[in-house]
């Protein structure tokens, strides 16, 4: 559904009433005339005028009948400031984008395939509404800036990663009904970097308002939007707000109108309180980002993977990736994924490396005789350190803020940690051209300054925790991509169709991996995209590859 204008709501929450009763009512006559009926609503709201405030938006009656699904909706309309913003709702199955700004900058962004369109805000009778009609259209347009040339017919997929990102893709494609076999060569969850024990979900800023600050916004929302709906709050993430310090004064914000009051929902300039709560000296350079959280990935990968349509090889080492003999019924590409010896794991017309470090093995043995691979991954090696709060002092305890602090590196406590007693949390490590990831004693010194220079008093005081022996540590690898963003989707659709990746998130894979799994089912099923298209167009894992397309061809993006 695509919508003109902004009627506070109205036409949003009678479609979503009606489609949840007509999707959940398996005995009434009209689903029983249509065996076609969507899982998904997908309802898109586009307007030049400045999006209202939750308040003022709770001040605008409904039906009683509306009034569950308006509270829902409400509880996650929050930093709506002029861009794109997708909602997630609905235990998964609802999504609600919203496009404000300029008419002009909207028309340049806007790529919706949309099965009906409303025009304005005035009051319709929907056909949704009427439960003898059938309330979808099959007829499916849209600007193809975006898009597949031809999504797969077949809906099976082989993810090669249990991690962060491969379960997110595999739950995002799961939901939609894909046939998701996973490939992972540890044993469980967690067994390469989403094994670390916790970290954040907080959004980058900076000046302009770059399109890494733009990005990391709309991962965050999606990140915790994704931990409401599967993980447990309070044990398996929590949204605390994050405050920053800004080490050397790194990290400014956006001035004037460019950051207007809803920006400062997502990130405003810390108050006096909140600076002596983290225990920083008054007139502290710092940041409060109040939608950011912690969260535990493995819980969140656990959580993910046991999405019905997903199954797991555990165990799996895949080491090299080859089109097959033969294509299927309908033409397409086959890829078959292998194992050291030679034997086939699993093939499938569509795979998805995410396999962090791991995927560049995996390309490079695609590529000829001293030929690069089309996408320049780096490994990135990262030590956290850590110490069970059972072991801390009344007066060391009374110095812990009750909220993460980050800036140089990140502080977290209150979190299990890896012997399941609530633990203290200090890192990471940044060690670049490393493909181990090996504990080691320096690294814990390393994060002890670091602590000390994020939070001053606390390092002092936390000086004697961090005895060899006492101290914990964790380290994992990790892999980043020159311009500091991921590589999502087609690798080189014109060489290797159908083979996809998404990886690279760095530091950052808990607050992007979620949305990178979305846009990728968004592409897959031509969906709205939940990412402006001009920031979408950052996230190509095509950006990489130099390609010279046939005459009169099109790309497959």
């Amino acid at each position: 559904m695509l919508q003109t204008g902004f009627d506070q709501g109205q036409h949003f929450l009678a479609t979503w009433a009606s489609w949840a009763s007509w999707a959940t009512s398996a005995s009434s006559a009209s689903s029983q005339r249509d065996p076609h009926r969507p899982r998904h609503l997908f309802f898109t709201v586009v307007t030049d005028q400045p999006l209202p405030t939750r308040s003022a938006l709770q001040a605008w009656p409904v039906e009683p009948a509306l009034q569950t699904f308006k509270d829902e909706w409400l509880a996650a309309w929050h930093g709506m400031s002029p861009g794109t913003h997708r909602l997630v709702l609905g235990g998964g199955h609802v999504h609600l984008t919203v496009h404000a700004g300029p008419a002009d900058k909207l028309g340049r962004e806007l790529d919706v395939p949309a099965d009906q369109v409303l025009m304005g805000a005035e009051h319709l009778t929907p056909a949704w509404a009427k439960p003898t009609e059938h309330p979808f259209y099959n007829t499916r347009r849209s600007r193809q800036h975006l898009r597949q040339a031809k999504p797969p017919t077949r809906r099976e997929v082989v993810v090669i990663g249990a991690g962060l990102s491969g379960s997110a893709v595999a739950h995002s494609l799961a939901l939609r009904g894909w046939q998701v076999t996973v490939i992972e060569q540890g044993t469980g969850v967690g067994a390469g970097a989403s094994g670390l024990p916790v970290g954040l979900a907080a959004p980058h800023v900076s000046p302009d308002d770059s399109v890494l600050s733009r990005i990391t916004r709309a991962g965050v929302r999606a990140t915790l939007q994704r931990a409401q709906t599967l993980l447990t709050a309070d044990t398996d993430w929590a949204p605390t707000g994050v405050l920053e310090h800004r080490v050397e004064g790194k990290r400014s914000l956006p001035t004037g109108p460019a950051w207007p009051d809803s920006a400062h929902e997502w990130s405003t300039p810390a108050s006096a309180e909140l600076i002596a709560a983290a225990g920083l000296p008054p007139g502290s350079p710092a940041l409060w980002h109040g939608l950011a959280g912690w969260i535990r990935p493995r819980q969140l990968v656990s959580a993910q993977l046991q999405t019905p349509g997903i199954r797991v090889m555990w165990g799996q080492t895949a080491a090299r990736v080859q089109i097959g003999p033969g294509h299927t019924e309908d033409g397409e590409t086959t890829w078959q994924v292998l194992d050291p010896q030679g034997q086939e794991l699993a093939r499938a017309s569509l795979v998805v490396l995410a396999s962090a470090y791991d995927t560049h093995p995996l390309l490079q043995a695609l590529c000829a005789d001293g030929e690069k691979p089309p996408v320049p991954l780096n490994p990135l090696r990262g030590q956290i350190s850590a110490g069970e709060m059972q072991a801390l002092s009344a007066s060391q305890h009374a110095q812990l803020p009750p909220f993460p602090v980050n800036g140089h590196g990140s502080f977290i406590s209150g979190v299990p940690t890896l012997t399941g007693q609530a633990g203290w949390f200090i890192g990471s490590t940044f060690e670049r051209q490393c493909v181990k990831a090996p504990v080691r004693e320096e690294d814990n010194a390393a994060n002890q300054q670091r602590l000390s220079t994020l939070l001053p008093h606390l390092g002092a005081s936390l000086q004697d925790q961090f005895a060899p022996g006492q101290v914990q540590g964790w380290a994992g690898l990790r892999c980043t991509l020159p311009d500091r963003l991921p590589a999502v989707g087609p690798i080189n659709p014109q060489r290797w169709p159908g083979l996809w990746m998404v990886s690279g998130m760095g530091a950052r894979g808990i607050s992007l991996a979620v949305m990178a799994g979305e846009l990728c089912a968004a592409w897959l099923e031509n969906e709205p995209l939940p990412l402006a298209p001009s920031l979408a167009r950052h996230l190509m894992a095509e950006r990489f590859s130099v390609q010279t397309a046939p005459a009169g061809s099109k790309r497959s993006l």
